[in-house]
């Protein structure tokens, strides 16, 4: 299973990378960094996915634009990276735990009581702080 995992990159920086031909080499070279904020939400990323997947705050998961395969890299500029902050911050978590609760159920095969909640909560206090300092998000699946 990929794991996504989110970077928080400024305004200039994701305008370089997105010049790029092949950005993806140069994303790694971020997320390997460790220099930028960042957020790997573990396993549970599929229930936040399914729980958003209906609503306008799913391309938060996945990106807006795809910017590679190999590693699937997905981008969400800054402009709409601050509008799903705020689609994120309007939804309720209990909402998106029983929404995709039956979707990570199915695939884990165990309960997962609170876990979806807590991993959409991480998610959307990330996406919160990208947009507060004018960022974008790239996410990376590896």
């Amino acid at each position: 299973m990929l794991i996504p995992n989110f970077v928080s990159v400024p305004a200039q920086r994701y305008g370089e990378l997105k010049a790029l031909p092949e950005p993806v080499d140069a994303v790694l070279d971020l997320l390997n960094a460790n220099a930028l904020p960042a957020l790997g939400v573990d396993r549970f990323w599929v229930g936040v996915q399914a729980g958003l997947a209906d609503g306008p705050g799913a391309s938060s998961v996945s990106g807006v634009e795809e910017w590679g395969e190999d590693p699937p890299v997905g981008a969400v500029d800054p402009e709409y990276t601050a509008a799903l902050a705020q689609v994120l911050a309007d939804a309720d978590p209990a909402e998106v735990e029983a929404a995709g609760t039956p979707a990570l159920e199915q695939l884990l095969g165990e309960e997962t009581e609170g876990e979806i909640a807590r991993a959409f909560g991480e998610l959307s206090d990330f996406y919160a702080q990208a947009a507060e300092r004018g960022d974008a998000v790239l996410i990376v699946f590896n």
